[in-house]
């Protein structure tokens, strides 16, 4: 946790490999990064790319606020909202206990927007490649890679698209409903042969 951090939200398993959501605040805005953890080696991979005040529809959703709570089974979630122009936001980012992933779920409550207004976009800060299909990106660590996965629910469907180097994940089509909502996974993949973290 750098000074900055306002809150951490940890998934590793029994070797202390994983994932790591850090929390800050990026003027009046909370933004985040997300790392490969290695025991006490943080390669960080992505970071949220935030815009500004005049922005009703910014790169990435416009949180203000953020609490982080216990759930049942050991699980954590960071809660966030926020709003800009007439349009409310939620994010949730859920790690399990034990499980190196973590889960991302987005909503935005606004009428009369485009599909492509409304997405989350990392600056992307590691070799990364594109899953056949494409939905999945392979973030590439020292120790390991992680996979960005994106929704296939029916319910939610979420696409995913990298361009100079930033990450777009988003929505795929609108529906007639007021709250948009798209989500997606981070999992660790070790490499075969990357030495544990912890003997």
């Amino acid at each position: 946790m750098s000074g900055d951090d306002i809150a951490v939200l940890d998934a590793l398993d029994a070797r202390g490999m994983g994932l790591r959501v850090a929390f800050c605040r990026h003027g009046q805005r909370v933004a985040h990064r997300i790392a490969l953890v290695a025991g006490a080696a943080v390669q960080w991979l992505l970071a949220s790319v935030e815009g500004d005040s005049h922005e009703a529809f910014p790169p990435s959703p416009p949180l203000q606020q953020l609490a982080v709570e216990p759930l049942r089974d050991g699980r954590t979630a960071a809660l966030l909202i926020g709003m800009a122009g007439r349009s409310h936001w939620s994010v949730s980012a859920e790690s399990a206990r034990s499980e190196p992933v973590v889960r991302f779920d987005v909503a935005c409550r606004a009428r009369g927007v485009e599909p492509a207004c409304l997405h989350s976009t990392y600056q992307v800060l590691c070799p990364w490649q594109l899953t056949p299909g494409g939905k999945a990106v392979d973030l590439r660590g020292q120790t390991g890679s992680v996979q960005l996965t994106a929704s296939a629910d029916a319910d939610c469907p979420t696409t995913l698209a990298v361009h100079a180097q930033r990450l777009v994940v988003g929505l795929d089509q609108l529906d007639d409903r007021p709250t948009h909502r798209w989500r997606y996974t981070l999992l660790l993949d070790p490499h075969p042969d990357a030495p544990s973290a912890r003997p």
